[in-house]
C-alpha cells in the first residue's frame, strides 16, 4: 500500500509514509483509517515522510487534505508536524499544507533530510511543545 502508517507510542508520533504512485483516494482512505483507530493516543506528532512519493496532489486537494486531517483529531490535539520531502514539487507542496493547517498543529516544518525531522520533533518534546495542557 502507498499510505502506511505506525504508532511510536514511546515518543508519541504517527510515522506516516507515502511511496510511489500514492493517488488522492489512497491518502483519504488512509485518512478514513486514521480516524477509526482507536490507539492513537490523545496529543500526537507527526512524522510525514514523503521522500518516496512520485505524486503530488493539487492545491484544492491539498486543501481538502488540510481539513480532512483537523477533523480527524477535532476532539484531541495534535502536536508538532514534520514533514520530510525529496522532491522541490513537494516541498512546496508540504508548504502549502502547513498553511492550510496552521490551526490543527502546534507547528509545521518541511525538511529533505529525515534525521533532521526527527531531531525537530524531539526536540519539541524535550520543551514539552504539543504536550496538551493538563
Amino acid at each position: 500500500m502507498p499510505v502506511t502508517y505506525c504508532l511510536d507510542c514511546e515518543t508519541a508520533t504517527l510515522n506516516t509514509c507515502c511511496a510511489g504512485q500514492v493517488t488522492f483516494e489512497e491518502v483519504l482512505a488512509h485518512f478514513d483509517a486514521l480516524a477509526k483507530d482507536e490507539t492513537l493516543l490523545p496529543s500526537l506528532d507527526l512524522l510525514l515522510d514523503l521522500s518516496a512519493q512520485e505524486t503530488a496532489p493539487d492545491g484544492a486537494q491539498v486543501r481538502q487534505l488540510a481539513n480532512r486531517l483537523a477533523a480527524i483529531r477535532a476532539d484531541l490535539a495534535w502536536g508538532r508536524c514534520a514533514i520530510v520531502v525529496s522532491r522541490d514539487v513537494l516541498f512546496g507542496i508540504a508548504r502549502m499544507f502547513g498553511v492550510y493547517t496552521d490551526e490543527a498543529f502546534v507547528e509545521t516544518q518541511v525538511f529533505r533530510d529525515p534525521a533532521a525531522a526527527r531531531d525537530w520533533l524531539a526536540g519539541g518534546r524535550d520543551q514539552g511543545q504539543g504536550e496538551m495542557a493538563p
